[in-house]
């Protein structure tokens, strides 16, 4: 005989599918945040800067890098944040919308590129975060540079130079041989993906298709029977928007 759903199955089921329509919803908002610095820095002078993104670590370690920057100024790991209320670097704290927020993820981030380099190289490795808004946020947080996509491209170009171009060259093909094309980054077209005034497609793209997938997130909570594992099935599209 079948199993009939009992009250605690369908809550169990209800929170599931919250937890994954809000994760689907963070998904947006980063992964918007992302392409909007992926625009902000594909207009570096492409001569001198190399831009790679969607990168892994290597093997046996969780975790990538929305950016890494190889230039004559050194080696930028830029994590994005896509936060909404007002931003800024007050007291060495990194605060937005009044609550003091974290950048051990971006020195975390740094430290795994970092290890792929050799000792003195390693010292020309920065930890980047760079809010998703269209105004200036200058700070250091814990030697954490805290920037906007509206300024990022001039705190790059205004550091000295630390590195030869040959080193540079080098640290890109080190770079490239030891973290792992992610997805995301493999169809996106691993480095310098973004062309100048390509980039707004992209995000007007992005948009569309997490817009079109919250609709239909919608439907399925109002009418559960439509699908009847909505988890799998938020699952399987989360899946196929980051392939």
């Amino acid at each position: 005989m079948a199993r009939t759903p009992s009250d605690d199955d369908a809550r169990a089921q209800r929170a599931r599918t919250q937890r994954l329509g809000q994760g689907l919803a963070r998904w947006e908002r980063t992964s918007v945040g992302v392409r909007v610095t992926t625009d902000a820095l594909a207009s570096l002078p492409a001569s001198r800067w190399t831009v790679l993104q969607g990168l892994r670590w290597p093997e046996g370690l969780r975790g990538s890098a929305d950016h890494v920057v190889v230039g004559r100024s050194g080696i930028y790991v830029v994590d994005t944040k896509n936060w909404s209320g007002p931003v800024r670097v007050k007291g060495g704290m990194l605060i937005q919308a009044g609550q003091v927020r974290g950048v051990g993820g971006a020195v975390d981030a740094a430290g795994h590129v970092a290890a792929l380099l050799d000792r003195r190289t390693a010292g020309c490795v920065h930890p980047v975060v760079c809010v998703a808004r269209d105004e200036p946020i200058v700070g250091v947080v814990d030697d954490v540079f805290v920037c906007s996509t509206w300024n990022v491209r001039e705190l790059l170009q205004s550091r000295p130079r630390v590195l030869s171009r040959r080193r540079a060259r080098a640290v890109v093909r080190e770079l490239r041989a030891g973290l792992r094309p992610s997805r995301v980054g493999t169809r996106a077209g691993g480095s310098r993906s973004a062309r100048a005034g390509s980039g707004g497609d992209s995000v007007v793209k992005d948009m569309l298709r997490a817009g079109a997938l919250l609709a239909v997130f919608a439907v399925v909570v109002s009418n559960p029977d439509v699908v009847t594992e909505p988890a799998t099935w938020l699952g399987e599209r989360l899946a196929d928007l980051g392939g």
